[in-house]
This record gives structure tokens, sequence and C-alpha cells, in this order.
């Protein structure tokens, strides 16, 4: 397990010496932004960004609870370098290297916490939905998007092309593994970006305007679960 985590790092700080991360923040701030007008965020709230690369998606959160904090964590250290040299980083938004099957917070410390385009990759994906449980509020939601999953066939290419491992799995299959992890009401959606195809393709990482297209029609797939009573 460390063997992979420590592969994981190694790739991500180096999409951040390449500058892929702020790439990121282009191919999936519309989706993200239908994401927050989604969640139950009061002013007041704790809430978690879970690989937060460099740290775009954390600081959206945070202006969304002016009163609470905001935390962004990454397993890779270039991209928090990133996050916390950002010229824009309001004082209730910190970040933080680490991996997310052990979290360093304590039980019942957020209360919503988000996952970007991140969950595919953790080799132990089960122990990190554990750890958001963990530290999440009963009653607390978390709010995971991928693009990469089985029933959008134009992203299933991504998988030869990146150099670490990553699960390809179906929406029944998250939901699975959210109820494995102890989230209840557990519930996935698509969600679309709204841009033309042509700023769509631009950032979206497809290689081909068909892929784009199925792509964009297929959307996003957003996993919702909520922290239940132990």
């Amino acid at each position: 397990m460390e063997k992979a985590e420590e592969r994981l790092r190694e790739e991500f700080n180096s999409w951040a010496e390449t500058g892929r991360g702020e790439g990121l923040e282009r191919g999936h701030i519309d989706v993200m932004l239908q994401i927050l007008d989604m969640m139950p965020i009061s002013p007041t709230d704790r809430v978690l960004d879970l690989g937060c690369g460099t740290g775009w998606a954390t600081r959206l959160l945070a202006a969304r609870v002016p009163k609470g904090e905001a935390i962004g964590i990454d397993i890779s250290d270039s991209m928090i370098a990133r996050a916390l040299a950002a010229a824009n980083n309001p004082l209730h938004a910190r970040f933080e290297v680490t991996h997310a099957r052990k979290l360093p917070f304590p039980d019942k410390y957020f209360r919503h916490a988000i996952s970007i385009e991140s969950l595919y990759y953790y080799p132990d994906m089960l122990a990190a939905l554990k750890e958001v449980a963990r530290v999440l509020e009963v009653g607390g939601q978390f709010y995971a998007m991928v693009n990469l999953y089985e029933e959008n066939e134009a992203s299933h290419h991504w998988v030869e092309k990146l150099s670490v491992p990553v699960h390809l799995l179906s929406a029944a299959d998250y939901r699975m593994h959210f109820e494995a992890a102890g989230f209840g009401n557990v519930r996935d959606l698509r969600m679309h970006d709204r841009r033309r195809l042509s700023e769509f393709q631009d950032s979206s990482g497809f290689s081909t305007t068909e892929q784009a297209e199925k792509g964009l029609a297929a959307g996003s797939l957003v996993i919702i679960g909520t922290k239940l009573p132990e």
C-alpha cells in the first residue's frame, strides 16, 4: 500500500511541476459550482476537500463558509506547496499533505466533505471512504465526483494513458463502496458541464471531438452519501 501511495505522490508531484494542477480547475469548475449549489452548507461549517490539488475547490468551499473552515488534503506535497503559495487563500482555508486512508483529524470534525475527480486514484478506496465517514458529523454529507467510470465509455482510454493504476467502477459499484463504508441514503446522479463543446474538449482530456461529445453527454458521476448515527 505504501509503495502504491508513493507512486501516486510522485505522479502528482510531476503533474504539479508541469502545471497540470492548474488545468484541473478549468476542466472541472463548472460541475464543481453545480455541486456547491446542491450542498447544504452553512457559513459556520467545517468542510473537507479530499484530493485538493492546487486548492482551487478548497477556496471555493471557503467562500461558502466565511465563519467556518475549509481544509484541503492531498498526497502530493508539490500540489500542496502550490496551494499554499496561492495569493488568494483566505485565512480560514488550510492545506495538509496526507494520504486518505488515515486522515489526521478527530472524529466528527467536519460537517461536509467533497472529492473532485480523485476517488478512483486511491489504492484503498474503501479505507478512504471509511475515514471520510469517521471525520464527518452525523448527518454530514460526502459528495464525490468522477468522470472516469464504467458507464462513461469515452473515458475508458484514460486507464491506459495514466501512469498509475486506477479503479474503473460503475455507479452501482460506487454506491456499494459508500454503503460498505457506513454511509446511508446513498444516491448518484449525473451532472453535465454547461460549456460549449469546443471549450469543454479543450480542457477535458478527451482526445477527439467524438470522445468529447460522448463524455459531455455522459456527464460527471456524482455519488452522495450521508453519515448515519452509529
